[in-house]
């Protein structure tokens, strides 16, 4: 494994913290600690739109708030899986590779996908770097077709690259 610069420090974006370490970078306004907390983003309960702590945060016309909404409305998934997936997202995006325009674009696989949000944000917004995303699980939950038609409410172009494969545990080894 290669050795970090002395100087690298690895942030869990979820681990409690006392100081104003920047651990969001999706949601930037959460590393407020005081917003975080009302927000309740390490909580399991699910993504409500009538939730008033969220209000702020999913406020205006960005693609992005715009699906915050339509997953909230459906109740799709866990406020803290939603953050997660939005955080693993934001910083793994530019760290893939895929061709942007080019004939045959990649295929993007997201392994143990679960409701599917992590490829979901892939298929929305690098929809130039990846042709197809499929997210691959044992099981197709019910909540990924929640967030299915949140996408395709807020981004049809997406939903349409966007599909669901079960396979058997020792396919994804």
């Amino acid at each position: 494994m290669p050795q970090l610069p002395a100087r690298t420090q690895l942030i869990d974006p979820f681990a409690p913290t006392t100081n104003s370490i920047i651990r969001f970078k999706a949601w930037p306004a959460l590393n407020d600690e005081k917003l975080a907390a009302a927000a309740h983003v390490a909580r399991r309960r699910r993504l409500r739109i009538d939730d008033a702590s969220l209000h702020h945060l999913f406020a205006g016309e960005t693609l992005q708030a715009r699906l915050a909404r339509a997953l909230a409305a459906r109740r799709a998934i866990d406020v803290k899986e939603f953050f997660e997936a939005f955080e693993f997202f934001a910083r793994t995006r530019g760290s893939l590779r895929g061709k942007p325009g080019a004939p045959g674009a990649a295929t993007l696989v997201d392994i143990a996908g679960g409701h599917g949000l992590v490829g979901a944000l892939f298929a929305v917004f690098e929809w130039r770097r990846f042709e197809r995303v499929l997210v691959a699980d044992l099981h197709r939950p019910p909540s990924f077709g929640e967030v299915l038609q949140a996408v395709d409410e807020v981004a049809p172009w997406a939903a349409r690259r966007l599909a669901y494969v079960e396979v058997e545990e020792a396919d994804m080894r």
